[in-house]
């Protein structure tokens, strides 16, 4: 649903932003992290913890409502799309099972990796949560450089190398002795997935 709202932006504005959209994404996955392990070094109890979030969360949509895109505000094309009348079923399906795939994996991050972490790997309490940062921070420098890439080598590529990459990241997350070479391999993991999801929104 939040991919789609951000294709009703794109299309307002009439420009490409869903890499940028993915990148600030990343960008909010780091901060949060970043913050449960800090409150996580300091011992400060869940409740409390999540009390702090709403407040800064309902402060900053408070500040960015004027902002907000009206939903009477008539969608731009700019070319961005192909409305023919008809829903291409082969590429929605094509790439329906591509966005399937990786959000299975970056879900299974998100959710996992702490879990992981502590428990197979014994990590330090301010270490659980730096897996899925790690794995952000990678997503963050591979979406906020990726239409540069695309250009360059062009969309097959680029998620072919993506994939190649990500996948070499999960094999160092699967095999690492200690939580520090796991953190490691999310960081790999997510500088290799990130372009995935973005790159096929985008495609549709």
């Amino acid at each position: 649903a939040m991919n789609m709202r951000g294709v009703r932006v794109r299309s307002a504005c009439g420009r490409s932003l869903m890499t940028s959209f993915h990148g600030l994404w990343s960008v909010g996955g780091i901060l949060g992290a970043g913050y449960a392990a800090l409150v996580g070094a300091i011992d400060v109890p869940l409740g409390p913890s999540l009390i702090v979030v709403l407040l800064v969360v309902a402060a900053l949509v408070k500040v960015q409502a004027p902002h907000f895109i009206a939903s009477d505000v008539p969608e731009v094309d700019a070319g961005l799309t192909d409305v023919t009348g008809q829903l291409p079923w082969r590429p929605v399906l094509v790439f329906g099972v591509v966005i399937l795939l990786f959000y299975a994996v970056d879900t299974g991050t998100q959710t996992w990796s702490s879990v992981y972490l502590d428990e197979s790997l014994d990590a330090a309490a301010w270490l659980v949560p730096l897996g899925y940062a790690l794995y952000q921070v990678g997503a963050l420098v591979a979406r906020f450089s990726g239409d540069r890439v695309v250009e360059r080598l062009g969309v097959v590529r680029v998620v072919t190398g993506g994939v190649l990459v990500g996948v070499a990241g999960f094999v160092v997350v699967s095999a690492a002795p200690v939580a520090g070479v796991a953190v490691l391999g999310f960081f790999i993991a997510g500088l290799g997935l990130a372009v995935i999801a973005p790159l096929s929104f985008a495609a549709l």
